[in-house]
């Protein structure tokens, strides 16, 4: 018996088994099947152990599912792992492998069905088929069926990630076990769930209402039990569904005292609260920790913050804040809309489902019930007219003494004149149900028939009392002690008594119809009436409004009687579409139940008929009223508006007996309530009345005042919610849950300060949000936004600073740069557009370009900032965009196959590019960044390297196109730059602005095309554009030379114009100006067309052609041959000076003409004109140039100190330049020449030891001598002449042992010396010959010493020269005594 141990489930000894096998698999080493199990099994359970990266779990589901392509395991939970991260769209193809594999099995299809819906939900579908293909797929789940639709082609999945069945799914599969049931039981919680996330609505509820039920039922059989329903039943309670529902069908549940019981039961009691007890009960739950602090917070906002919390109709606002002259009312009536919704109370709780029809549903009520009802309500009918009359009598002798007994009253009143329309209302429906009633047959009546029909009659009488006397009360003699005093008290505001309350609360009872549903014929006869009855009061409003627009309102009476009929029938309008919906809901809810009518009398046929046509009478709204009202008859009140600015409105009776027909129809309901309704209780008091505008006020004070009523009214919204949180105890305030509050009203508040123009409150909150979050994203966004859009730049640029660097240090710590990366492009791509900067940008595809949008690129291009800032952003956005791409080869930019060389040149091109980049970023964020971009990189190379055949993986279609997109809408922008730039039509080559132009696209160019990437060679052959697509892309890589090249060509051009053209007086100017833009940005601008500019010779050079040629001999020959040659340079010299004067600041023209003057040997004239050449330079290299011309200049008029000075200056500039070493040597060369104030030796050999290098030594070596050499030495006698000489090359040696001309003179010097005393001696006697005798014999022995050291170093390799010293030497060795003077030749 084989013995088993425990499963192993440690995922590093899993990871070191599969790593281990998997190897051996692709080395090609044979597996058993054992082992090929094992590995499947272990690249199984490491994907799916929780504490497995995804990228990992994604690899080791992959290979299982490749050495197991028959389990549908496998691809089920790639399909999990891709939605669990966001991704829908690379699930949908596994889980549709997985249920290829796996027909019968709900689980997979059900989350195909939630793939497909989150892809809907995410907006990425493109037919709109997603949405419903989840529910088709959802419903065949929830039914039991098995017949789902075959796979789509889309759902193959690549062979890179596995060779499973790619078949479609068999739609006559069926299970052999329990066939037509539903086999995953959470599709109803998936479905419910979903649900739940659209609108709240009653007819939602219903729905959602009935599937919770079921999952009730379900709880039993679950192996979590309560668990599934007690978190769908708190997300119902949170969505705003009613507390009771839950309640009753919790008493449906299993016997449970588990935490998610416990949790449920709580969250019943919070939503059923009292409101004031609520903050502290959640406090008590946040600091037990008895809820989560999300389920916290979304209870205290649902339930706490009742009020709006935004304003209505922003646009109404908007137009109000412009409002500046003219007709102030439609101002002040939007603003009191949005008073009166900003201070309306929240709406009550939805009710409970109704109970559903079918056999277990009460029907309708027995004829004895239905009598009783009606008794009952006449009863309380009677009573409650009689005790109305008996108050109205009270009302009418009270005694109005002061402000208090005049509100009561004036209340009293207007309540019971309010109580008198709808008493009437119920007494008019009542009669006509029982009028209904009594023409049925009483089927199942219980008393005998005598005494029903004689409480009938009875009731009937009684309902048909009328209330007439209380009306007359009211008109008159209450009517009457209230007008006396009216100017005592009349701006009283009424205040009704609790006694007018209590009325009005008895009359709301009366309302209701607690007695169960009438028959469907009576419902629909009454809705058939009321459909009628609503009809005809819209055609005689209608009429009526007709009428208004005809009327003359040349005097105020009629003003005021048109615009009170006006102001009555808007409202009325108002109403009339209430009711007409209310009941069109009514019809609906009959048409829906009609199959199901009980105690339906006439053929269902004809039902079925009527209520049709009642439902299409019900859908004729009153729009061609509300035309009338608001055109029309406003367009007839316009001449008067100001002459009767003060008249009140009036309306006529006829427009008052309207909407006295409106209140009686509205107060009779279309149907009954389907069962017994909630308590209706005293509307709390509202917000105290806001005080009215000045009598005086002008129309733009009196807007301003609506404006300021309304944003009170929203402000007192926040201040009540603000104090919700006030609750809290203090040492809570750190917690999530308050914390969200927090940033919730906070950012809502601040969005609204935002909309309503208050930008600098909606900063101050936003900027109070970052106490809580310092780097909360969106609150960053919103402050930038918001500085942005008051025209703050500065603060907006810091804002949008800090928005950037808290995005990407969030992904910094997330870990993963992928996530939020796309979004981060938009981001870049959306700020690079912004300030203006829209037209330098790239756009959408079929985002066509104005000509105007054209004509701003070259301004813009002109600006260093903006150029900048925008290919900043780009430069990011590229990046971002790169990072995004999930393909190792799309994130390289590289082919579908490719080899290890070119793999690896895209790897380092891509961090290069990062490394670039990443200095743009927030110093905090960039080693971090820079970091996991290499990792990400090399990841990529990896995976790109070890795959084998196609290197692309699933999705990568999708990530393909987008970046060809992308990859098109690039090429495009440079395509734009380069056309706007180089047009027919550009003129910025002669403007001051010219090299700005250059250096922006200089910035432009800096942020290249990758030539080796496929997409953009794809999208560049796809555009048609001529040529290859490598070179398209090169060139638009290189903007800044063409453009160079356009803007050069444009110059010459329009130079050669202004030769003979009449634009030569200005053109100098232009030129100017131009070329000093040049110089402002010559550090950019290439130097090949920098020195074209410089230097334009195609324009001077053939101006003075023969004289060039002349020019060219005369280097070697110096002077003209002849009067010709002088005659031909003398021209040549006034031509030139007309370009030097048409080209100011290029210095070709002047130094060319600097050399002609030279040759002719007007030296002054030259210099002036390099002079002036130097002044006028617009660059670094023409200022050079001039700078070399002065020297060479100076050397030609033998002020060779001039011309060593100005090489030191440039030298200062450049040290290390070769051609200014070789000018500086020229110079002292053509100084020693020269002869005249020879520079010392050791100031040439100090001058020029700082260069090293053999040509500069030898120069400086062979100077030196000459300078030595050439010393004048005419003061001195021979004798000490030649001492002097020999002296000074005794120091060069010293200094410089290896120069050996210095040497080689030292030794002749020394011989001449030498020679010198000997002559000397001849002409002496005595005690001075025999000194020079001496002498001779010292300078003697040096010599030979000199030539002995010369000979025995080997520096003198030229045997002449050898010789000569050894002449040298046999002449004055002192064993061979030499006559000097027979040596000369030595």
């Amino acid at each position: 018996m084989t013995s088993r141990g425990p499963l192993e489930n440690r995922p590093e000894v899993l990871r070191r088994l599969a790593d281990g096998l998997w190897s051996d698999l692709e080395e090609g080493r044979p597996l058993t099947q054992g082992q090929l199990e094992a590995a499947v099994e272990a690249g199984f359970r490491i994907g799916v152990h929780p504490a497995t990266e995804p990228a990992t779990a994604l690899t080791m589901l992959t290979r299982a599912h490749r050495l197991d392509g028959t389990n549908p395991k496998h691809p089920y939970h790639v399909g999990l792992l891709y939605l669990r991260h966001g991704r829908p769209e690379a699930a949908v193809p596994w889980f549709t492998a997985a249920a290829a594999l796996s027909p019968g099995n709900h689980r997979v299809w059900a989350h195909l069905s939630l793939a497909y819906r989150t892809m809907g939900r995410q907006g990425e579908s493109t037919d709109g088929d997603h949405r419903s293909r989840a529910e088709t797929i959802a419903a065949t789940v929830r039914e039991g069926r098995h017949d789902f639709l075959p796979v789509d082609e889309e759902s193959a999945v690549p062979a890179e990630d596995g060779e499973g069945a790619e078949g479609g799914a068999s739609a006559a599969a069926r299970p052999l076990l329990r066939p037509g049931v539903c086999r995953w039981t959470g599709i109803h919680d998936m479905t419910a769930d979903s649900r739940l996330r659209g609108n709240t609505t009653t007819q939602t509820r219903d729905v959602l209402a009935a599937e919770l039920e079921s999952i009730a039922d379900l709880s039993g059989r679950r192996p979590g039990r309560t668990a599934a329903f007690s978190v769908l039943a708190v997300q119902w309670m949170v969505y705003g569904y009613p507390t009771a529902t839950v309640r009753r069908l919790a008493k449906r549940l299993p016997p449970d005292d588990g935490p998610a019981t416990r949790m449920l039961h709580l969250v019943c009691d919070l939503f059923d609260a009292d409101l004031h007890e609520l903050p502290d009960r959640l406090a008590e739950c946040l600091s037990d920790r008895s809820l989560p602090d999300v389920l916290i917070a979304l209870i205290h906002r649902r339930r706490l913050f009742r009020r709006p919390l935004a304003f209505p109709d922003p646009g109404a606002h908007a137009a109000a804040r412009e409002f500046t002259d003219g007709d102030p009312e439609r101002h002040e009536k939007a603003m009191r809309s949005a008073v009166e919704q900003l201070a309306a109370e929240p709406a009550e709780p939805m009710a409970d489902v109704a109970p559903p029809a079918g056999p277990d549903a009460p029907g309708p009520p027995d004829p004895d019930g239905r009598l009783a009802f009606f008794e009952q309500t006449a009863a309380s009918l009677t009573g409650l007219a009689t005790d109305a009359r008996a108050h109205a009598k009270d009302l009418a002798g009270a005694t109005v003494a002061d402000a208090a007994g005049y509100a009561r009253v004036a209340g009293d009143r207007d309540v019971l004149t309010d109580l008198l329309e709808r008493l009437e209302a119920v007494r008019q429906t009542r009669l006509e149900e029982l009028q209904r009633f009594q023409d049925r047959e009483p089927s199942g009546l219980v008393m005998a028939f005598e005494e029903f029909q004689r409480r009938l009659g009875a009731c009937q009488a009684s309902f048909q009392e009328p209330l007439g006397s209380l009306r007359t009360i009211l008109n008159k003699r209450v009517a009457k002690r209230l007008a006396a005093k009216e100017r005592d008290f009349g701006t009283t505001e009424p205040a009704p008594g609790q006694e007018a309350l209590t009325l009005r609360e008895r009359l709301s009872a009366l309302e209701t119809d607690p007695a169960g549903t009438p028959p469907p014929d009576d419902r629909l006869a009454l809705l058939e009436e009321t459909a009628a009855r609503l009809a005809g009061l819209a055609g005689d409003a209608l009429d009526h409004a007709k009428a208004l627009a005809r009327t003359p309102v040349t005097e105020e009476p009629d003003y005021a009687r048109v615009l009170g009929d006006q102001e009555l029938l808007l409202r009325l309008v108002d109403r009339l579409e209430a009711v007409r919906l209310d009941r069109l809901e009514a019809v609906q809810d009959l048409k829906a139940a009609e199959a199901s009518a009980n105690g339906l009398v006439m053929p269902f046929a004809e039902f079925h008929r009527r209520v049709e046509e009642c439902e299409t009478r019900f859908q004729e709204g009153p729009g061609g009223l509300r035309n009338i009202l608001n055109k029309r008859v406003r367009k007839n009140l316009a001449p008067g508006r100001a002459e009767f600015a003060q008249a009140a409105p009036a309306p006529s009776p006829a427009a008052r007996a309207l909407a006295e027909r409106l209140t009686a129809l509205d107060s009779a309901p279309g149907t009954p309530p389907a069962g017994p309704t909630a308590t209706v209780t005293t509307p709390p008091a509202p917000r105290p009345s806001p005080p009215p505008p000045d009598a005086q006020a002008g129309p733009r004070e009196r807007v301003r005042h609506a404006l300021a009523v309304a944003e009170q009214a929203l402000d007192a919204n926040f201040a009540e919610a603000w104090r919700t949180l006030e609750r809290y105890p203090a040492g809570l305030g750190h917690r999530d849950a308050v914390v969200m509050l927090r940033t919730y009203l906070g950012g809502r508040q601040a969005e609204s300060d935002q909309r309503l123009g208050r930008s600098a409150a909606a900063r101050r909150g936003w900027n109070a949000m970052l106490s809580d979050d310092p780097l909360h994203p969106a609150v960053l966004r919103n402050l930038a936004v918001a500085h942005t859009t008051a025209g703050d730049l500065g603060q907006a640029a810091h804002a949008w600073r800090r928005h950037l660097e808290a995005l990407y240090l969030g992904a910094v710590l997330d870990g993963d740069l992928r996530r939020g990366a796309a979004e981060r492009a938009e981001l870049h791509r959306v700020l690079a557009a912004s300030f203006g900067t829209a037209p330098l940008c790239p756009r959408a595809t079929d985002d066509r370009e104005t000509e105007q949008e054209t004509a701003q690129v070259v301004p813009l291009l002109a600006s260093a900032g903006k150029v900048t800032a925008t290919v900043a952003h780009l430069r990011l956005e590229e990046l971002n965009h790169m990072l995004s791409q999930r393909g190792p080869t799309l994130l390289l930019g590289v082919g579908r196959s490719v080899e290890e060389t070119e793999l690896a040149a895209a790897r380092d091109r891509r961090k290069a590019t990062v490394e670039a980049t990443v200095r743009l970023l927030p110093p905090r964020t960039r080693a971090g960044f820079r970091k996991l971009c290499d990792e990400l990189i090399d990841e990529a190379y990896e995976a790109a390297s070890t795959a084998r055949g196609r290197t692309r993986r699933a999705g990568d279609e999708a990530e393909e196109g987008a970046h060809l997109e992308w990859a098109r809408d690039r090429i495009l922008w440079k395509h734009r730059l380069a056309g706007a730039v180089q047009g027919p039509a550009s003129e910025w080559p002669l403007t001051e602005y010219s090299g700005d132009v250059l250096a922006g696209l200089r910035l432009v160019d800096s942020l290249p095309l990758d030539p080796a990437d496929p997409g953009l060679l794809v999208s560049a052959q796809k555009l048609g554009l001529r040529g290859d697509a490598g070179q398209i892309i090169e060139r638009y890589n290189r903007l800044t030379e063409h453009a160079c090249d356009f803007a050069l060509g444009c110059i010459h051009e329009a130079a050669e114009q202004a030769a003979s053209g009449p634009a030569t007086r200005h053109f100098s100017d232009r030129f100017r100006r131009m070329t000093r833009s040049w110089g402002r940005n010559d550090d950019v601008i290439p130097e090949r067309w920098s020195g074209a500019l410089d230097d334009p010779q195609r324009l001077y050079h053939p101006s003075a052609e023969s004289a060039f040629a002349i020019l060219e001999r005369l280097r070697d020959a110096g002077r003209p041959a002849d009067e010709r040659e002088r005659g031909i340079l003398t021209a040549a010299v006034t031509a030139l000076e007309r370009w030097v004067e048409r080209l100011p600041g290029a210095t070709g023209p002047a130094r060319t003409l600097a050399v002609v003057l030279s040759a002719l040997d007007r030296h002054d004239e030259a210099r002036r004109v390099l002079d002036q050449a130097l002044r006028e330079a617009f660059s670094a290299r023409g200022r050079r140039q001039v700078a070399l011309s002065q020297v060479r200049l100076d050397i030609t008029r033998g002020k060779f100190a001039e011309a060593v000075d100005r090489v030191r200056e440039l030298l200062l500039r450049e040290p290390d330049e070769v051609s200014l070493r070789r000018l500086l040597v020229e110079a002292y060369h053509s100084w020693i020449t020269s002869g005249r104030d020879v520079p010392e030796a050791s100031v040439i050999a100090a001058e020029l030891a700082r260069w090293t290098d053999a040509e500069t030594v030898r120069d400086r070596r062979t100077l030196v001598v000459k300078a030595v050499l050439a010393k004048d030495r005419s003061g001195l006698d021979p004798v000490s002449a030649a001492r002097s000489v020999a002296e000074d090359l005794r120091r060069v040696c010293e200094d410089d042992p290896d120069n050996v001309g210095a040497r080689e003179q030292h030794v002749a010097a020394l011989y001449r010396h030498a020679v010198a005393v000997r002559t000397g001696m001849r002409s002496t006697t005595g005690r001075e010959r025999a000194t020079l005798g001496e002498r001779l014999k010292t300078v003697c022995a040096q010599c030979a010493d000199s030539a002995t050291g010369l000979l025995d170093s080997g520096l003198l390799t030229d045997e002449e020269r050898s010789e000569q010293i050894r002449g040298f030497l046999r002449a004055v060795r002192p064993e061979e005594p030499p006559d000097p003077l027979s040596s000369r030749r030595a």
